[in-house]
């Protein structure tokens, strides 16, 4: 089984334990891929930023998730619990788009970064969703649940719903190809072209 891990960075002491869990239960982690957060200019990432630059670490994220088996929200944070920013809550989307199912860790309590339709459409499929202490649990835990998933989840999501998400993951990746000032941007640029209808 291929999963990857969403969630807020900033506080988020699970994220790396909950992935270290899901690797000793022989569930491959294709994001992050690091092993630990990495602090550069005074704040934490799951990759190192002097090597990627955030465009290429969204689009490996995005793209994992259209091939993984089950998508996993990690939102404990100890001082909001079950917090959800933007990228978590377009994380979640996606994956509902593409009919997978969904781990939460906890009851999502959304950012002000969240818009009303994003915000109002996942709290309408939270009920689709597994709600899973996954930092609690040990890896046979882990897996013996995860294994219980169904392959597939059906979110209902109608036409409009489904191209508004689309819409919104395709304005994500404009956004970080913005401003465009080197050549190695132009290439990015061209690659989101031709990657933007993948992640719809």
């Amino acid at each position: 089984m291929t999963t990857q891990i969403a969630g807020p960075v900033q506080g988020n002491k699970a994220l790396f334990l909950v992935r270290y869990k899901l690797l000793k239960a022989a569930i491959a982690v294709a994001s992050p891929s690091t092993t630990g957060f990495v602090l550069f200019n005074g704040r934490h990432f799951t990759f190192n930023p002097q090597q990627w630059s955030k465009y290429e670490v969204d689009l490996h994220h995005f793209l994992s998730i259209k091939d993984s088996d089950f998508h996993v929200v990690c939102n404990e944070i100890a001082t909001r619990p079950g917090f959800i920013d933007y990228e978590t809550a377009l994380s979640i989307l996606a994956a509902m788009l593409y009919r997978k199912p969904i781990v939460l860790t906890h009851t999502p309590s959304f950012s002000t970064t969240v818009d009303y339709f994003t915000r109002e459409l996942i709290t309408a499929n939270v009920s689709r969703m597994q709600l899973l202490a996954l930092p609690t649990f040990s890896s046979r835990e882990i897996k013996d649940l995860l294994d219980a998933l169904p392959k597939r989840i059906d979110y209902q999501l109608n036409a409009h719903q489904q191209a508004l998400i689309a819409s919104k993951l395709k304005e994500h990746f404009r956004d970080l190809l913005q401003p465009v000032t080197t050549p190695r941007i132009y290439r990015q640029a061209r690659i989101v072209r031709r990657i933007a209808p993948r992640l719809a």
